[in-house]
C-alpha cells in the first residue's frame, strides 16, 4: 500500500509536470503568432500605407491598405497542419459581418475595457466541445484608425461601397476590437492522461 501511494504521488507530480510544459509550449506558440500578425500589422501601417498614399492619394485600396483585412487574409491560409489553429480578429459592430464579436469575445473586450493596464488574456476556453489554450489582446483606435472608422462623411468612399456605414463612430483610445488566437490542446491532454494512467496500472500491478 505505501508503494501504491508513493507510486501515485509520482504519477500526480509527473502529470502536472507534463501540464506544465504542454501549457509553455502552446502559450510560446501563440505568442509566435501574434508577433507574426503584428508584424504584418505595422509594416501595413507604417510601410505599405504611407506608400499607397503616395501613389494613389486618392484612392485607399482594401487590398494592400486594410491592416486587419492583410492580416486575416494572410492567418485564413494558415495550412491545415498548423493543428487547426483557430486565429480571429473581431469587433463589435465589425465592419465585416462575418467577423462580428461573439459572446466570450466580447466579455473580453470588456474585461479590458475595465482594465485599460492589461495588455493581454490567457487561459483556457472550450470552443466548439474542444478543449482551447486562448490568448487575446484588445485592439485599440488609434489616430490613424480614425480615418476609416470615424466619420463616414470623412472616410474612403471604397469602404462604404463595400461594407455600407457599418464600423464608423468609434472613439480614440476606446477598445474597439479584439485579436483572439485559440489553440486545440484536447489532444495532447488525452495523450498525457494515458501516459500517466498506464505508467499508474504498471507500477500498481508491479507493486
Amino acid at each position: 500500500v505505501a508503494a501504491i501511494v508513493i507510486g501515485a504521488l509520482f504519477a500526480a507530480g509527473f502529470y502536472f509536470q507534463m501540464q506544465s510544459v504542454l501549457e509553455k509550449e502552446v502559450r510560446e506558440k501563440a505568442e509566435l503568432i501574434f508577433f507574426q500578425v503584428e508584424s504584418v500589422q505595422n509594416y501595413v501601417r507604417k510601410t505599405l500605407r504611407p506608400r499607397m498614399y503616395q501613389e494613389m492619394p486618392d484612392k485607399f485600396v482594401i487590398e494592400a491598405m486594410s491592416s486587419s483585412f492583410i492580416s486575416r487574409s494572410i492567418m485564413e491560409g494558415t495550412p491545415e497542419s498548423a493543428g487547426h489553429l483557430l486565429y480571429r480578429r473581431v469587433a463589435v459592430d465589425a465592419r465585416n459581418p462575418d467577423f462580428e464579436a461573439r459572446e466570450k469575445e466580447r466579455e473580453l473586450m470588456q474585461f479590458f475595457t475595465e482594465h485599460p493596464s492589461i495588455q493581454v488574456w490567457q487561459g483556457r476556453l472550450m470552443i466548439g466541445g474542444t478543449d482551447h489554450f486562448v490568448m487575446a489582446r484588445p485592439v485599440r483606435f488609434e489616430p490613424s484608425c480614425m480615418y476609416c472608422h470615424g466619420h463616414p462623411e470623412t472616410a474612403p468612399p471604397e469602404l462604404i461601397a463595400k461594407y455600407g456605414f457599418r464600423g464608423f463612430g468609434r472613439e480614440e483610445g476606446s477598445v474597439g476590437g479584439l485579436d483572439f488566437v485559440g489553440l486545440p490542446i484536447s489532444a495532447q491532454t488525452g495523450m498525457v492522461q494515458q501516459k500517466v494512467m498506464t505508467y499508474l496500472i504498471i507500477f500498481s500491478l508491479t507493486a
